[in-house]
């Protein structure tokens, strides 16, 4: 006679969350069997026995330990142990037994089996945040986010009320080449030895690791659309890059290209270094580099690794050839005057430079009436704009994405500008205008949305940020610091002085690769004061000092080097100076 076996218990997906549900109610189980459909699939059924029950009872639902198993083993009826069998003593023990091995099981970090919706919630916990690094060339802090009162800047204010602005924030070089080749290695200009556009990251330095390629080394796909780094020398730097670095092709920055071999309509600018065009926006070198960033974000969305990627605009850098309905953003009467339009009282002659940017070559040279003052100022807001325009479109493709959430993005502009300030058009002095940058950094889940800080930050305080926020080691010889602590508290201080720099001749160059400047000048900047000193390269001594207070003067109209209120500055701030300038620490 063949004795018939009672099935088994079937733990199907979602079995146990179907148990913890009915043991949560109040009512205990009968010692019949009984079924219980999941939720996830309802198709399955859960079957198992009277004594699973009483012993799962105790172990997966909190509410079932007590609301029920403690009254159960407190004040065990009868018949549930007399139906299987055995004695008050040896039930108690099992039970006790079977308590601690399925609460052990069912813990979320001990437990073999987690149903899968909890193994992809715990995944998602632990992966690492997504980094966007956007790089925008010759952009300056006249931004809506910045408190300039007629910038039309909507992409970048937006992202700023996510994150936070460093209202104090400089670079290290005021030139594209050397303070891209600074801020990506993470290093001073003076460790690297690139002060010129001559001299490379690469050709210098062939193991550079830039941040891209730290990142992908951790684990990260990384590419590079655009103006990033800038300066590679020659094409084989393309390769050296080892991240995926891509230029947009058949477009250039500086000319318009209409699709299909379309003429152009007709420019509505007059002075030479702008073209107003009614076109569309695809016709722009930058709106390419948005495309191709949109098309990336969209296939790395479905990795399962974290992405980085750096995308570079080089607007609003010159010439401002921009489609018509940037220019149309601003009326020509609501260009703010120069101010200060004259030079600082006081200061030394090397402070300037020749305006070739805008005023072409010095043996060339052209002067500006009010009229072209007015509308290069005109232009440069107009390309600022087009240029936060196409921000925003790779900003709406990480909400479209569902990606903001777990992606960082970084913001920065790689030198600033003067556009009339101080007598000087473009770059490359150690004023304000040039050496302050905007800096926005959104990390979601770290400190407040929409703050502001006054704390001081370099660009080469980029690199350590991000790896701190992405959970990653730093590499040897960071020049710069972690700015979380800012981030998570916008009243705190990580450093007390950045340090910019860049030598005299401006452009001295010309001689090529091997080629050194004269003078090399560099300016501290505190909380306070700006302090700059001009040292001749070879020899190192100063030949010319300035001091501006930046609390009284903010616009830097008075070098107060010299005065007695400077003597007894200077002293501190020059020694800050030099230790700085010598790899030290500010």
């Amino acid at each position: 006679m063949v004795t018939a076996q009672r099935p088994r218990a079937s733990f199907k997906p979602g079995g146990f969350s179907a148990i913890s549900r009915w043991l949560s109610k109040a009512t205990p189980p009968g010692p019949n069997a009984m079924q219980s459909r999941s939720r996830r699939d309802r198709s399955e059924h859960v079957r198992f026995e009277p004594s699973v029950a009483g012993i799962l009872s105790g172990c997966v639902s909190f509410f079932a330990q007590v609301r029920w198993c403690r009254s159960f083993v407190a004040q065990p009826p009868a018949n549930r142990w007399d139906a299987f069998g055995i004695t008050e003593i040896a039930w108690r023990f099992v039970f006790t037994i079977s308590f601690i091995l399925f609460s052990l099981c069912s813990h979320p970090v001990l437990a073999a089996d987690l149903p899968k919706q909890s193994r992809s919630t715990a995944k998602t916990a632990e992966a690492k945040p997504n980094v966007l690094f956007v790089v925008f060339d010759d952009l300056n802090n006249r931004l809506g986010c910045y408190g300039d009162p007629i910038a039309k800047s909507p992409n970048l204010d937006r992202l700023a009320a996510r994150g936070t602005v460093f209202t104090r924030a400089f670079c290290q070089q005021p030139i594209c080449g050397p303070s891209r080749a600074s801020f990506m290695s993470g290093r001073r200009p003076d460790s690297l030895g690139i002060t010129s556009m001559t001299k490379f990251l690469y050709d210098l330095h062939p193991d550079a690791v830039t941040i891209p390629q730290w990142f992908k080394q951790h684990g990260y796909t990384a590419m590079s659309i655009g103006k990033v780094l800038g300066g590679y020398g020659n094409p084989e730097h393309f390769k050296k890059l080892s991240v995926w670095d891509r230029r947009t092709g058949g477009k250039t920055k500086d000319e318009f290209a209409m699709p299909n071999g379309v003429a152009l309509p007709p420019n509505l600018a007059k002075d030479p270094l702008c073209e107003n065009r009614d076109v569309p926006d695809e016709a722009c070198f930058d709106t390419v580099s948005a495309n191709l960033a949109i098309t990336e974000l969209r296939s790395l969305a479905k990795k399962p690794e974290p992405f980085f990627l750096a995308l570079g605009f080089f607007k609003p850098h010159t010439p401002y050839k921009i489609p018509k309905r940037y220019w149309n953003l601003y009326r020509r009467e609501d260009i703010p005057a120069i101010e200060p339009a004259a030079r600082p009282r006081n200061a030394p002659e090397i402070a300037f430079h020749a305006n070739h940017e805008i005023l072409g070559e010095p043996n060339a040279h052209r002067m500006l009436d009010e009229e072209a003052k007015r509308e290069i100022r005109h232009g440069y807001y107009a390309a600022m704009s087009f240029a936060d325009a196409q921000l925003g479109r790779v900003l709406d493709a990480l909400d479209e994405l569902k990606l903001s959430d777990n992606t960082i993005v970084v913001i920065i502009g790689d030198n600033g500008f003067h556009l009339g300030e101080h007598d000087v058009w473009g770059k490359m002095t150690l004023f304000g205008w040039d050496a302050r940058v905007p800096l926005i950094i959104s990390a979601p889940g770290v400190g407040k949305g929409g703050a502001k800080t006054s704390a001081i930050s370099e660009l080469i305080d980029i690199f350590p940020t991000l790896t701190d926020l992405s959970g990653l080691p730093n590499p040897p010889q960071l020049d710069g610091t972690s700015l979380v602590p800012v981030l998570k508290d916008a009243a705190a201080t990580v450093k007390t002085a950045a340090l910019t720099q860049h030598p005299r001749p401006a452009l001295y160059w010309g001689g090529g690769p091997q080629a050194l400047p004269q003078v090399m000048g560099y300016a501290l900047k505190t909380d306070r004061w700006s302090y700059h000193e001009w040292r001749d390269f070879k020899t190192g001594e100063v030949v010319a000092k300035e001091l501006y207070d930046e609390n009284a003067d903010p616009l830097e109209t008075v070098n107060l080097a010299g005065t007695v209120e400077a003597a007894t500055q200077i002293p501190a701030l020059a020694t800050q100076l030099k230790r700085m300038t010598k790899g030290g620490q500010p």
